[in-house]
């Protein structure tokens, strides 16, 4: 996770992050890698693999080094758009990502990996 300030409405970061992630191009489905946690009174940017462990204390930690990049990589993206300042240190990107334009969003349909509303719950 790489903890950030928001500095547009968070609906806005929500939103864009759920436009970043793996697209197939071919079907027009898009799979988010990242989205925005609040957790004891701090934002963060987290890879959806991370926040399993939130929903199964069991979870697996398969995070792998192309998950970190991309969790990265999306980071350096949304706070050079200007809607966010990453607080942890982070690199210029080095693996491509994809995002899907606003104007084009109704288009796509958006697969997530991880149900929102149960991480919702969990974290509050």
């Amino acid at each position: 996770m790489i903890q950030v300030k928001i500095l547009v409405d968070r609906k806005i970061v929500q939103e864009t992050l759920s436009r970043c992630g793996i697209a197939n191009f071919d079907t027009c489905i898009l799979y988010p890698s990242c989205y925005l946690i609040h957790l004891d009174d701090k934002d963060y940017i987290a890879h959806f693999k991370e926040l399993f462990k939130f929903i199964n204390k069991d979870a697996f930690d398969n995070m792998t080094e192309s998950d970190f990049e991309r969790l990265n990589s999306v980071c350096y993206c949304v706070e050079k758009w200007g809607l966010i300042d990453c607080l942890d240190e982070i690199e210029p990107h080095k693996i491509k990502i994809d995002c899907i334009r606003f104007d084009e969003k109704k288009e796509w349909i958006i697969k997530n990996k991880i149900k929102i509303k149960n991480l919702e719950t969990i974290l509050g």
